[in-house]
């Protein structure tokens, strides 16, 4: 076991609460084992089969990077693609909330779209002429030329 760490102290499963004194101080322990420690430490406590959540939580680490390593280690982390699905659920349902939009913004028709739509049909233009008022890509023109039909026949 490199730098002789001790891992028994780890594998309390039960919560214990801690004081802001003693976090800070796991904090200083931790920063002082060096990172090749760290990473030996979540790899084996993964072996134990703890909870990612739980070895990140006692590692004071990120729930990404000790993931990660576990991955890195051949070590099938309890539950944590579980966890990662859930937090990035949340995080679409919190900008939902605030009022995100996901996905490409809709071209919307122009104005005098039924105007280019009568010229073309009376074939007064070209459907190159029609798309080029539009100002809109070709299939965009197209898909919103059968929607404006398909509107135009239920309404009539």
């Amino acid at each position: 076991m490199p730098g002789g760490c001790n891992l028994s102290r780890y594998n309390n499963k039960d919560a214990i609460k801690q004081t802001d004194e003693q976090k800070n101080e796991r904090k200083t322990i931790s920063l002082s084992y060096g990172m090749d420690n760290i990473k030996y430490i979540a790899e084996n406590l993964g072996k134990t089969g703890m909870p990612v959540e739980k070895i990140a939580d006692v590692l004071e680490m990120d729930l990404d990077i000790v993931g990660l390593w576990l991955d890195d280690a051949g070590i099938d982390p309890k539950n944590y693609k579980d966890v990662i699905y859930k937090r990035q659920l949340d995080g679409i349902a919190a900008a939902k909330a605030k009022g995100v939009k996901f996905g490409r913004p809709k071209v919307e028709p122009p104005d005098d779209f039924p105007e280019i739509v009568n010229a073309l049909e009376n074939k007064a233009i070209t459907a190159k002429e029609a798309i080029k008022r539009s100002g809109m890509a070709e299939a965009t023109f197209y898909r919103r030329l059968r929607e404006y039909r398909k509107n135009r026949k239920e309404n009539v």
